[in-house]
């Protein structure tokens, strides 16, 4: 799909420009990310393909004229956002019902301080966030991504374990259960919405209740990211996780930082992000 750049000059703001995809060579839009003057994603509509620019190419002269932004000419940390109030911003309630969707992210966060509700007693549990995104489209034209936070047990009583079952069949005592199966794996995500009262408002947010097999002879959701995977045992920076919505109040990266690992220090600083390549997800 080609758009002229002088009709997007019409309707262009000051963190938005085209360039030339270069995949398949069409104009694809370009956005500064919002956390960061030095970092832009660009994405075509014709060929489906996302990438990371690392020195956005400057506004048209114009805009520059106009706005005062100039073309950033040094690096900065891509995992530093700033501090912000009010929760996850603009937030868009999902109908509650049964929707299509495909797991597109597990994040293995770490080990965290908990107390047990029946002793009071102190523990460390482990939490892994289980993203999925959803044939429900929000206003903009784009699908739900529901996120749920996991203990990460396969105790036969955890929620998790629970999960497992629902997808993959049932799990005998003794036997080892690798989770990463799970990523681009089509599911029927049930979405429940609650209504809780608070300093005399009611706000009502959406759920996950079960998560059931994908049933067979239905047409497969096609998600628009690739599956990911990231744990903090495996030393790696964390990836880009701003896309992923809010888990009870709390940022999937702020959830990370509070983790034992992340407090002595076990995740590695993130280094220059490199220009990389995403194939579409089918």
């Amino acid at each position: 799909m080609q758009i002229l750049l002088a009709d997007w000059h019409l309707t262009m703001t000051e963190d938005q420009w085209f360039e030339v995809c270069p995949r398949c060579g069409a104009d694809a839009a370009c956005q500064l990310r919002p956390d960061t003057i030095h970092y832009a994603s660009l994405w075509c509509d014709a060929c489906r393909h996302f990438r990371w620019l690392k020195h956005p190419t400057p506004l048209p002269d114009e805009v520059q004229m106009s706005t005062g932004t100039q073309a950033p000419t040094t690096a900065q940390d891509p995992w530093k956002i700033p501090v912000t109030t009010g929760g996850q911003g603009d937030f868009e309630l999902c109908p509650a019902g049964n929707y299509p969707g495909t797991i597109v992210a597990l994040i293995d966060a770490g080990f965290h301080d908990a107390q047990d509700m029946k002793s009071g007693k102190p523990y460390e549990r482990r939490i892994l966030i289980v993203a999925f995104e959803i044939t429900k489209k929000k206003k903009d034209g784009t699908g739900f991504i529901l996120a749920e936070r996991f203990t990460w047990s396969m105790a036969n009583n955890s929620n998790f374990f629970q999960l497992a079952c629902n997808l993959t069949g049932p799990k005998r005592e003794g036997e080892t259960f690798d989770p990463r199966v799970l990523v681009g794996m089509p599911v029927m995500v049930q979405v429940t919405n609650s209504t809780v009262e608070k300093n005399g408002k009611s706000n009502t947010y959406h759920n996950i209740g079960t998560v059931a097999q994908f049933p067979e002879g239905l047409p497969v959701p096609i998600p628009t990211r690739p599956g990911i995977t990231w744990s903090v045992m495996e030393g790696k920076p964390k990836p880009e996780l701003s896309w992923l919505p809010y888990v009870y109040g709390e940022s999937v990266s702020g959830i990370i930082d509070k983790s034992a690992e992340a407090k002595v220090g076990r995740i590695p600083a993130a280094g220059p992000v490199e220009v990389e390549e995403n194939k579409p997800p089918f």
